[in-house]
């Protein structure tokens, strides 16, 4: 059996060490409430690194809050508001501007409903209002267009660098083959297997399953000359530099 969740501590919830003037004016009865809210919301949850994730969005709340002499039971949908738009203007990525509202709301939620014996201390949520953000429309990686890509493989490599000739046939790699940045780079000679029709890749999918992939003549042709080029008849394809046996 796994080792039970470590618990979170009181002292490891208590967030207004930043901003000591809120708790003074905030009465100790619904400080306590408060405190042992936060502890049963996060101590319910499975895994630990969610409990310090929301415990770290908690906190990092309340010290916005701190800066704008806000107390966290006087909390409007315009101030999560406000610190949404905040870490944007920061340069937080929208899958974290994302998750801090979650969180907030699902911390507040726990403050207007309470636990067992213990009432709720706030109203309402007031995240509850905020809309969603949208991570999908968010790209998370770059990419080419098709004429792009089409302009970068028509461009010369004769008498380029050495890494640039790696490099540009990295490029066409991926889109030859269509595989994962990480299986494009871990390519060796021995999983390209050479018939009368051209190249086939063999592939490790996820879950261990091998696959057998064709690859473009064009494209064969091309590693097929780098590997000759590079005299590489083992190993990776695409080492770190000439004559090293490591992988990009």
């Amino acid at each position: 059996m796994g080792r039970r969740p470590k618990p979170l501590a009181m002292t490891s919830i208590v967030p207004f060490q930043a901003a000591n003037t809120l708790v003074q004016v905030t009465p100790e009865s619904v400080a306590d409430r408060l405190r042992a809210a936060l502890l049963a919301l996060w101590n319910r949850l499975e895994s630990s690194h969610s409990r310090y994730a929301y415990a770290a969005d908690w906190r990092r709340f309340c010290e916005w809050l701190a800066s704008h002499q806000v107390h966290p039971l006087k909390v409007t949908p315009l101030h999560v508001q406000q610190y949404i738009a905040w870490m944007r203007d920061r340069g937080k990525a929208k899958a974290t501007r994302a998750r801090a509202l979650a969180s907030l709301r699902a911390t507040y939620g726990a403050l207007v409903i309470g636990f067992s014996d213990m009432p709720g201390v706030m109203p309402a949520n007031p995240a509850r209002e905020v809309a969603n953000l949208r991570v999908g429309a968010e790209a998370k990686t770059p990419w080419l267009s098709e004429t792009e890509l089409a302009a970068m493989l028509a461009a010369p490599v004769a008498s380029a660098t050495w890494k640039a000739r790696r490099d540009w046939l990295i490029v066409a790699t991926l889109a030859g083959l269509g595989w994962r940045r990480a299986e494009v780079a871990r390519l060796t000679r021995e999983q390209l297997i050479e018939a009368p029709g051209g190249f086939t890749a063999r592939v490790r999918a996820k879950g261990g399953k091998v696959g057998f992939v064709p690859v473009p003549g064009w494209l064969g042709e091309e590693i097929d000359a780098w590997c000759k080029a590079q005299e590489i008849t083992s190993g990776p394809v695409f080492p770190r530099g000439p004559g090293v046996a490591a992988s990009i």
